[in-house]
């Protein structure tokens, strides 16, 4: 009854949580993940979507990215720009960040790193230097029932 009560209070360390998870995760990625675009047509889309992916390496984190944001509610994907035009994508669950938004989209993040520091991401500037996407290089995805 222990583990009932502690599920019941938000303790997602539980093994029943674990195994539940798990499972859960087991079933979703059972098969992988397939990439289709929108427009099958536009093939430089695809493969820029495709370099983004496999430069990543997103297929190793999915059930990390999975777990976090079943036991938090949220996940952040930042898209930090690099040079040479790549793009790192990094991730931080709900105790990691926080976020305004208007009705178009998010106007600012802060994500909380483990050494105490802030890093501000807004419309215009990435830590204070501007970067020119004229918005917030990143998305809040909801594991939240509407």
């Amino acid at each position: 009854m222990t583990e009932f009560k502690r599920i019941l209070e938000g303790d997602c360390s539980t093994m029943v949580v674990a195994e539940h998870l798990s499972q859960i995760g087991l079933f979703l990625w059972r098969k992988g993940i397939e990439l289709l675009p929108f427009d099958q047509q536009n093939r430089e889309a695809f493969d820029s979507l495709r370099q983004l992916w496999d430069f990543n390496a997103l297929h190793g984190c999915f059930k990390d990215i999975w777990e976090r944001g079943a036991k938090t509610g949220e996940i952040l994907l930042y898209v930090k720009p690099l040079k040479d035009g790549l793009f790192k994508i990094r991730y931080y669950d709900a105790t990691q960040f926080d976020y305004e938004q208007d009705d178009e989209g998010l106007t600012e993040v802060e994500i909380k790193g483990r050494d105490g520091k802030k890093l501000k991401l807004t419309r215009k500037a990435i830590g204070g230097s501007s970067h020119g996407f004229d918005r917030v290089p990143a998305v809040v995805i909801q594991n939240r029932p509407t």
